[in-house]
């Protein structure tokens, strides 16, 4: 018996089909890949909290504000900064640009929703980059008289106490050892454009949603933090060493220094 072969029309049909299925198909495999890469950001900035909560506890004092990589070498003694210290969806376009913050090309850089930021304070040094910004209000807190006089845990001179320029920088808003209340809405770490942030409530989302907004004069700060890197949506992780995904504005709500009042209504932020 002669077998029947397939009619050009049948072929057309089959490949129609299968590129239809194809069409449905992936972009559910992409926002499949999406929340894979968004849970294991959220799972980085959870070790990282965990990290400083233990730094905290063992130094009896919050975190110390290292004057070449900030956070990232005093957090190394809890946790493998390296491993943890990259958003998955940092390194999906990087291609993107970075901004130079020091005139010196290829020393500094502000990143963006999808590409780490760089410091490395000489040509020579090993760069630092990541994905996370801590809440500059858990470092030990700055001079604001004689040196020392200022801080939370001690009236002796702190490595933060020096070479620094942010005295001026609303000390009373840092927070105070104990920290007992709201720790379950303190955020310690969150994803953004440069490593640390100090937001203040009248900040107003930036217009670029995928380069943020950095100023190194400190003018809104929420704009280091307000990206399109996880669509509309943020990880945060918390003084109680939790960590969630949440809608953009609701940044605004949480107690990112001891004196924060949210605006009623919160900033609406471009989707």
């Amino acid at each position: 018996m002669k077998r029947r072969a397939f009619t050009l029309v049948e072929l057309l049909v089959v490949v129609a089909v299968i590129a239809v299925l194809i069409a449905i198909l992936l972009p559910a495999l992409s926002r499949a890949r999406e929340s894979g890469r968004r849970a294991k950001c959220m799972v980085n900035e959870r070790q990282l909290a965990t990290a400083a909560i233990l730094y905290v506890s063992d130094s009896n004092s919050l975190v110390l504000r290292d004057n070449a990589t900030q956070w990232v070498t005093p957090l190394n003694n809890y946790v493998n900064t390296e491993k943890v210290r990259l958003c998955p969806e940092t390194l999906t376009d990087p291609l993107l640009p970075t901004v130079a913050i020091t005139g010196i090309p290829g020393l500094s850089n502000v990143g963006n929703a999808y590409t780490p930021w760089i410091e490395r304070t000489s040509i020579t040094a090993k760069p630092v980059s990541g994905s996370y910004a801590f809440n500059f209000n858990l470092y030990k807190s700055f001079s604001v008289g004689p040196l020392g006089t200022g801080d939370e845990d001690s009236n002796l001179t702190d490595a933060d106490d020096t070479g620094m320029t942010f005295g001026t920088i609303d000390p009373p808003l840092f927070f105070r050892l104990p920290i007992t209340e709201k720790i379950t809405n303190i955020p310690v770490f969150a994803d953004g454009v440069w490593m640390e942030t100090f937001p203040s409530p009248k900040d107003t989302p930036p217009i670029d949603m995928i380069a943020g907004f950095f100023n190194p004069q400190g003018f809104n700060e929420m704009g280091r933090i307000v990206t399109r890197r996880h669509r509309n949506m943020s990880n945060v992780s918390f003084y109680d060493g939790h960590a969630e995904t949440m809608p953009l504005p609701k940044l605004w709500t949480l107690d990112w220094n001891r004196e924060w009042h949210s605006p009623n209504p919160p900033p609406r932020v471009r989707q």
